[in-house]
């Protein structure tokens, strides 16, 4: 959206003109007014419907010049086919915004393409947001502007979470969850003509009165700005929780590299969350809890990732212990300290642990709230859970009991300087007895297991992320080298000879090489390489040279030369009939004593731009997928977190009596991979380095092989066209 667009009007109207105002329970302008009047809005409502002279006790106006000011907000409740119409009659009356609901746009063809398209124009002809259209609108809880084309309840209190939804259906979820998450906004985007979930995202960030912000996302259409937004969101302690879907919408997209096969479009999509500190969530339950944890707590106070939790079952800490690993949430071993402390609250056969069993001898008021107080006392904890049975269904003396446990919680965490939270291990709602006696106590109280352990991570994560340095990557363009890389993209794809010359552009270095096309020539370039050496068949439509058995290698003397050059042209003429060989390159044989073999590379995703990726390398790539994936341009942070993040980090850090690698080296490679998939990210659909070979620290790397692939396969093709 252009910056020209003030979202205020839109999310925060003081004056309403309902055009196609209606009496008709159930209709879209009879809804929008109902809802203006039920929330109680704080500005002024004008109907617009000349059939009408008074509508549900306002006054009515013929058309929308009628009205005697310009209003901040036009909701259009009319048929997609008379919208355009109706819109730009209102932003001549000086309309600054407005709300479409129809549906029968883009969504639907050529001819709503169309629709869509002269709204756009409209827009942008008059500087004019535009929520939707397909949607059922927004409402604003903070001044009662009911926006929406669906009952809304009054009974529903304003708070400072900020939800913008691609789902009208997910909005109304949102509404109803009964998770007593009050919102501030909430906003059906739809097709967003002219407004995008950035663009919601922004305002919220940037909005005082919210401070947890969620999306339920289909499609990102500004990558760029989400990146810049979610630099804000960390600045100002504002999460934003996302829950994106449609992740398989591209994975069996055709790729020629390694590469290309490692960077699927959800892996993709999780590495920029990460990279810019967004939370992402699996579904709608996680996302409820994890916005409760949150909305609980400070989040301007997150820090740590360590872990501290407390039930009353020797069952219950096995489960969740369980599923804490498998989350990947850290449970530290409590100190000496803390398990002296809780021994004395405990009988002598407890086994003292995190989790912690504190049941005792069943006395939930001192034993309990001791053992509680030394768990979070205890320094290597950041965060203390405690599992409390507190279903909907909990009943008579057992609910009593347990209110004795949430009185002792609510008591201690009012003392612990740490954050306290409690879950239910059972989801389907919490007695609201024991729920009132946490709230009142300001602990934060979610339920499910697992969907409670994921928001705590969540937390964990964020925590971690307002650490790390906020600004994108910068890049800045090289016209000359773009020119001369450029020249070098012909045919579909690169061989080998070629893609080494392109990354040599970039100051990659590349194995010492000479491309030949007779033994004779061969045997020459010995006298420059030296013995050992290795030969490969040079040619873009062999790609996968191993596969081929186009590949000798370390050849030691003149007879194996002419042997190998044999074998392998004979190979590659049977691998692929009429296959281009532009000849053998002769390379200087690596000696890979002490060598680790690593994979770098770039591919071209239709949402996110171009993503470099790395990894372990060598013919093991596909088959181990430990790789790391981050959204170009890198920033040097960026790069050295992909190092940590594979789980065969250990082997670059030494492992098993060798030293360790030049990660320094590998970080250069990575952020020149970046300027080339900056550069060259419109010409190019894959570029893949493997093997990368990492010498010792301090002595380099060399690219022992390469492929770039020039052109985007169909299927591809079609998604970046919004096919």
């Amino acid at each position: 959206m252009d910056d020209g667009f003030n979202l205020g009007y839109l999310l925060s109207p003081e004056s309403v003109a309902v055009i196609g105002a209606s009496k008709r329970p159930g209709s879209p302008g009879n809804v929008a007014i109902s809802n203006l009047n039920r929330l109680g809005f704080s500005g002024r409502i004008f109907p617009v419907n000349p059939k009408y002279e008074e509508l549900l006790g306002i006054r009515c106006y013929g058309d929308i010049s009628s009205v005697p000011e310009n209003v901040d907000c036009a909701l259009i409740c009319l048929p997609s086919a008379v919208v355009p119409e109706s819109l730009e009659k209102a932003a001549k009356a000086g309309a600054r915004s407005a709300i479409i609901y129809a549906s029968g746009f883009a969504e639907t063809g050529d001819t709503g393409r169309d629709l869509q398209k002269a709204l756009k124009q409209i827009a942008n002809a008059y500087s004019l947001p535009i929520c939707g259209p397909n949607c059922i609108g927004l409402v604003n809880f903070k001044n009662g502007f009911g926006g929406l084309s669906a009952a809304v309840s009054s009974e529903l209190s304003t708070g400072r979470i900020s939800a913008v939804c691609q789902s009208g259906s997910v909005a109304i979820a949102f509404l109803n969850s009964g998770r007593g998450l009050d919102f501030h906004h909430v906003v059906s985007s739809g097709n967003e003509a002219i407004v995008t979930v950035e663009d919601y995202i922004e305002y919220f960030i940037e909005d005082e009165e919210t401070d947890v912000v969620l999306a339920f996302v289909e499609s990102f259409r500004n990558i760029p700005k989400l990146r810049a937004v979610a630099a804000r969101s960390r600045e100002s302690g504002k999460p934003i929780i996302v829950l994106k879907v449609g992740r398989s919408l591209l994975a069996q997209r055709t790729v020629a590299s390694h590469t290309g096969a490692l960077a699927g479009v959800d892996a993709v999509l999780n590495a920029l969350c990460r990279q810019c500190g967004i939370i992402r969530v699996t579904d709608m339950n996680e996302m409820l809890e994890t916005a409760s944890l949150f909305r609980g707590l400070d989040c301007r106070q997150a820090q740590g990732e360590k872990l501290g939790m407390m039930a009353v079952s020797g069952g219950e800490i096995g489960l969740l212990a369980d599923l804490a690993e498998d989350i990947g949430i850290c449970l530290p071993t409590l100190s000496d300290k803390t398990i002296s402390e809780i021994r004395e609250y405990l009988p002598p056969y407890s086994n003292i642990s995190n989790p912690l069993d504190a049941w005792g001898n069943g006395d939930l008021g001192k034993t309990y709230a001791n053992c509680l107080a030394a768990l979070g006392r205890d320094p290597g904890v950041d965060l203390v859970a405690v599992c409390l049975d507190m279903q909907a269904g909990t009943k008579g003396e057992q609910a009593e009991f347990y209110k004795t446990a949430a009185h002792s919680i609510a008591d201690v965490a009012g003392q612990l300087e740490k954050p306290v939270i409690v879950f239910s291990n059972i989801s389907g709602g919490l007695h609201p007895g024991l729920h009132a006696i946490l709230e009142q106590g300001e602990v934060p109280v979610l339920q499910g297991s697992a969907e409670s352990l994921r928001a705590i991570a969540h937390w964990f994560q964020f925590s971690t992320s307002r650490g790390t340095p906020v600004a994108p990557g910068q890049y800045q363009r090289n016209n000359e080298r773009a020119a001369a890389a450029a020249s070098l993209l012909t045919g579909a794809s690169l061989s080998e000879h070629a893609s080494k010359e392109v990354l040599k552009l970039y100051a990659i270095p590349v194995t010492p090489e000479k491309l030949v096309t007779s033994l004779e020539e061969a045997q020459e370039a010995i006298s420059e390489l030296g013995f050992p050496v290795a030969l490969k068949v040079d040619s873009a439509d062999l790609p996968h040279k191993t596969e081929a058995d186009v590949i000798r290698l370390n050849i030691t003397d003149s007879e194996r030369l002419a042997k190998a050059y044999g074998e392998i042209m004979a190979k590659a003429e049977k691998a692929v009939i009429g296959a281009k060989i532009n000849g053998v390159l002769v390379e200087e044989m690596l000696n890979l004593d002490d060598a680790v073999e690593v994979i770098a590379g770039v591919s071209v995703d239709p949402q996110c731009g171009p993503v470099v990726l790395f990894g372990l390398g060598g013919i093991f790539a596909e088959a181990l997928t430990d790789v790391a994936l981050r959204v170009a341009p890198l920033s040097e942070a960026d790069a050295w977190s992909m190092l940590n993040e594979i789980r065969g980090t250990d082997l670059l850090a030494g492992a098993r009596g060798k030293p360790p690698v030049d990660r320094a080296a590998i970080v250069e490679v990575l952020q020149k991979l970046s300027d080339l998939a900056m550069e060259l990210g419109e010409q190019i659909s894959e570029v893949d380095i493997n093997p990368l070979v990492v010498y010792p620290e301090g002595k380099g790397v060399v690219a022992a092989d390469a492929l770039i692939v020039t052109t985007t396969p169909q299927c591809f093709k079609r998604l970046l066209n919004g096919g």
